[in-house]
C-alpha cells in the first residue's frame, strides 16, 4: 500500500512511492502527493510533482506553479510539465 510509504522516514522510499503512485494512476493518493510537494528531499518533491501531473491533480496546480518558478531548475522543469498536463497542454 503506497500511502504509508509516502510518509516513510526514508527519503528514497518516499520518492519511489511517489513515482509508483503517479505511474499507477493512484488518484486516491493525490492528497499525500500534494503534501510530498513540501518534502525536505528534493528527489521526493520532483517525484511528487511528476506524479501530480500524471494524475492531473488540479488541487496541486498552485503549489506546482510556485515550484515551477523556484530556485531548483530540475524541480522547476518537472513542476512546469505537471502544470502543462493539468492544463491539458501536454499529454
Amino acid at each position: 500500500m503506497p500511502r504509508p510509504r509516502l510518509a516513510h522516514p526514508a527519503p528514497l522510499v518516499r520518492e519511489a512511492s511517489a513515482w509508483i503512485a503517479g505511474a499507477a494512476g493512484a488518484g486516491a493518493l493525490a492528497p499525500a502527493l500534494r503534501r510530498a510537494l513540501d518534502d525536505g528531499s528534493p528527489a521526493v518533491r520532483i517525484a511528487a510533482a511528476w506524479a501530480a501531473g500524471q494524475l492531473r491533480d488540479g488541487a496541486a496546480r498552485a503549489a506546482l506553479a510556485a515550484l515551477a518558478g523556484g530556485p531548483d531548475p530540475e524541480l522547476g522543469a518537472f513542476a512546469t510539465e505537471a502544470v502543462a498536463r493539468i492544463d491539458g497542454l501536454a499529454s
